[in-house]
């Protein structure tokens, strides 16, 4: 539920998907391609939030704790810190 949350949120927020949108064929982790993904996780993480950079993606992984909200705030301060970029 948490990887299908982010896959539509990053969606209604223009944010690109890395890999399938089927939370079937895919573990909990959701990337979106950016630029500068060190940058982006920096930014990120001076705002709170913890996201990993992998090569030209931004990973984000939820965890059982993790909830809708968490996962919304997250997608929030992602497309933010891409607004400022």
């Amino acid at each position: 539920a948490l990887a299908a949350r982010l896959i539509a949120g990053g969606r209604a927020r223009g944010l690109v998907l890395h890999g399938t949108d089927d939370p079937r064929k895919k573990t909990a982790s959701t990337a979106f391609l950016v630029e500068d993904s060190h940058g982006v996780e920096s930014a990120m993480r001076a705002r709170g939030v913890i996201a990993s950079a992998r090569g030209p993606v931004i990973r984000l992984a939820p965890h059982f704790y993790s909830t809708f909200a968490d996962v919304d705030q997250t997608l929030d301060t992602l497309a933010a810190v891409l607004a400022e970029r």
